[in-house]
C-alpha cells in the first residue's frame, strides 16, 4: 500500500457537517460527523475503512481527524452502533466511548442501537 492521503470537507454554519477520507489513489475510507445546531452534541456518521485495509490504523486517523474537529467546535461527541455489532462497539471503546442508552426499535428505524459517548473531558485528553 502506497502513502495514505486525509482530506478534510467541512460545510455549513448552523448545521455543520464534516466528511473525512483516507485515499490510495482511491477512497479505502472515510468518516462523516455532524453538528446539528438544535443538538448538544457532535453526531458521528458513519465510519468505514475498506477490508482490505484494515489494521493499517486507518480507521484510527480518521477517528483522529473528526475527533480534531470535534474538538474545534467544542461539543462532546455521539454515535449510534447497531446492537449485536460487537467490533463496532469494541473499537468505539477503544477510542475512549461509553455506552450511555439503547435506542429501542420503532416502526421508522426497525434496528436498535446503542447510544455512544465520548464526553468533553475524554475528548480533550491526549
Amino acid at each position: 500500500m502506497g502513502r495514505v492521503d486525509h482530506y478534510k470537507l467541512l460545510v455549513g454554519r448552523a448545521h455543520p457537517r464534516g466528511l473525512f477520507l483516507a485515499t490510495v489513489g482511491a477512497v479505502i475510507g472515510y468518516a462523516r460527523a455532524e453538528a446539528p445546531q438544535e443538538e448538544p452534541f457532535t453526531w458521528w456518521r458513519g465510519l468505514i475503512v475498506a477490508r482490505t485495509t484494515e489494521s493499517r490504523g486507518i480507521g484510527r486517523q480518521l477517528e483522529a481527524d473528526r475527533r480534531a474537529w470535534a474538538q474545534e467546535i467544542g461539543r462532546p461527541v455521539r454515535g449510534l452502533i447497531v446492537v449485536g455489532n460487537d467490533r463496532s462497539m469494541d473499537f468505539f471503546q477503544r477510542q475512549g466511548f461509553g455506552q450511555v442508552a439503547t435506542q429501542a426499535a420503532t416502526l421508522e428505524q426497525p434496528l436498535r442501537f446503542n447510544v455512544m459517548e465520548l464526553g468533553l473531558a475524554a475528548l480533550n485528553r491526549e
